[in-house]
């Protein structure tokens, strides 16, 4: 049986894994495909873990394993040996570019240009997961508070402790049904509705704990564990901060979030790769380490360390830049 590995709980992950569920049974003849959802606290693990025999694996880290992959992070090849597997196996079941906005609008236009394969039935799922993946939003508002059909789905994707299993169940719908039906069913329109309250009270929190630093960083550091703590929450106080880095901890695990500000036009840092030196990873524009239990009490100093280092890169960037003019 098929099956698909993908990143969760994300709202590209899910898209990208209908899309390559729907190819590969196509392509294949598969009468059906077995979901797994993976996150990147698999990440000391993951090259040593073994696959199912039909494994795609995709919005996530290479594996040498996975017959068909894609992913559009700068940090997907965990080691040197790993990316060079990924070189020497030149497959046009193999996709990467770091530059793509989101894995399922890569994977929408390689199957087209690479197999002929299209179901534009999927077509406002690739266009909601391009938006919600790059950050296309027109404001800080509209990323929080989005009330379309697929903002609404990807705000479920953020409730409760089962959010593996529900993107699996999100999966499966999107896979047999459009958005606006799959916004029907009883268990995602609780989801969702529960998502509005929590993100409200979230951005609450966020608006008593932000703080702002001499070089202008938006910074702040929330319980979430009853909460939502929205990703673009710190940019509705603070719109002219070029970057926000956050500290959320939920009782399991603690985790550092670190966003460059979309509605700003400005050369950013690579945060994907600062955070792959503190054991994260992500893009250029947002990347993110989490802390197990025995680790949350060193996430503060993390926290301001991360900030530190972002500033500084910041400031020699800009500097570099005016010693060149």
């Amino acid at each position: 049986m098929l099956t698909v590995y993908f990143h969760s709980p994300c709202f590209d992950g899910v898209a990208s894994a209908v899309l390559a569920a729907d190819f590969l049974q196509s392509k294949n003849g598969c009468k059906s495909a077995r979901f797994e959802a993976v996150s990147y606290d698999l990440k000391s693990t993951w090259l040593s873990s073994i696959l199912s025999p039909q494994a795609a694996v995709v919005d996530f880290l290479y594996h040498p394993a996975a017959q068909f992959w894609a992913d559009h992070h700068a940090t997907s090849f965990l080691t040197p040996h790993a990316r060079a597997d990924f070189e020497a196996r030149k497959s046009s079941c193999l996709v990467y570019d770091a530059q793509a906005p989101s894995c399922a609008g890569l994977l929408w236009n390689h199957l087209s240009s690479a197999f002929g394969y299209r179901n534009y039935r999927f077509s406002p799922l690739v266009s909601a997961a391009e938006k919600t993946d790059s950050a296309a939003y027109e404001s800080p508002k509209e990323a929080v508070f989005g009330d379309s059909p697929a903002l609404r789905l990807n705000h479920s994707l953020a409730v409760g402790q089962d959010a593996l299993l529900y993107s699996i169940h999100l999966a499966k719908l999107l896979l047999e049904k459009d958005i606006d039906r799959v916004l029907k069913e009883p268990k995602v329109s609780r989801r969702v509705k529960m998502a509005e309250q929590l993100i409200r009270k979230g951005v609450t929190r966020i608006q008593e704990a932000i703080r702002i630093t001499i070089r202008g960083t938006a910074v702040f550091s929330v319980k979430g564990n009853d909460v939502i703590i929205p990703r673009y929450g710190a940019f509705l106080n603070a719109p002219d901060a070029p970057y926000s880095v956050g500290l959320v901890k939920d009782g399991q695990r603690a985790k550092i979030t670190a966003m460059r500000n979309p509605w700003i036009e400005f050369t950013s840092i690579d945060l994907g790769t600062l955070f792959l030196r503190h054991g994260g990873g992500g893009h250029q524009r947002v990347a993110s380490v989490v802390f197990g239990m025995q680790d949350a009490d060193g996430a503060e100093v993390m926290l301001n360390a991360i900030v530190n280092e972002i500033e500084s890169s910041a400031y020699k960037m800009c500097d570099g830049r005016r010693q060149t003019r």
